[in-house]
């Protein structure tokens, strides 16, 4: 005769119910395990841009500080002093120097530019994600017969971080509605301001801004 069943017997398998309790959570453990590695992806492709504005930045802005220090002074003394800003500057630059001792100076054209494809309307024309940004170029031999343009870093803002065309010092610098590359004259020195942005593939805005002041040596 067969033995009866206990009742407090363990059950086999799992009731319906319980089924999708376990279907459930475990598809929230998967969503949490995803979530965590988009947001760790994401913030390594923003901290990569960071420090690639940073390095393309300093690269530029040593080029520039490169130039000023070693341009003649005389070429830029009829540049008014701060608050007025320039966004394009032309430098004497050494050339060459004759048997009688006689210098030639080049001229160098120091400027920001709107990007290829981009002009001045407040719309990302170029679709890639910033609105009117520039490029600051090199121009060697500025208006002579061998002039020749060298970009030195694309990406550049229009106006200086924390600054956009409303008429105020918005940034607190003393100047104006300066451009992403500005230039000020304050005595014999110059002050070089840079504003580099970038947008990732998630839509995220980069933003970097670098300052240098230099004194041209040559007289």
């Amino acid at each position: 005769m067969p033995t009866p069943r206990s009742k407090h017997a363990a059950r086999a398998g799992f009731s319906l119910v319980e089924a999708v309790l376990a279907i459930s959570l475990f598809a929230m453990v998967l969503g949490t395990i995803g979530f965590v590695a988009i947001s760790g992806s994401q913030a390594y492709r923003s901290s990569t841009v960071d420090s690639n504005l940073v390095q393309q930045g300093r690269r530029a802005l040593g080029e520039v500080t490169d130039l000023l220090l070693t341009s003649r002074a005389a070429s830029l003394e009829a540049y008014p002093e701060g608050p007025l800003w320039q966004d394009s500057i032309e430098v004497g630059r050494y050339a060459s120097m004759a048997t009688d001792g006689t210098v030639t100076w080049e001229t160098v054209q120091i400027r920001f530019a709107y990007e290829q494809n981009e002009v001045d309307d407040g719309v990302d024309n170029n679709g890639n994600g910033l609105v009117d940004e520039g490029v600051l170029e090199v121009v060697t031999d500025w208006g002579g017969p061998n002039e020749r343009t060298r970009v030195l870093t694309h990406w550049v803002s229009e106006y200086l971080e924390g600054e956009d065309a409303d008429g105020e010092d918005q940034n607190d610098n003393g100047l104006v509605d300066e451009n992403g590359f500005c230039l000020e004259r304050s005595g014999d020195s110059w002050i070089v301001r840079l504003t580099l942005q970038r947008a990732t593939t998630d839509g995220v805005l980069a933003v970097e801004t670098l300052e240098a002041t230099v004194r041209p040596r040559n007289l």
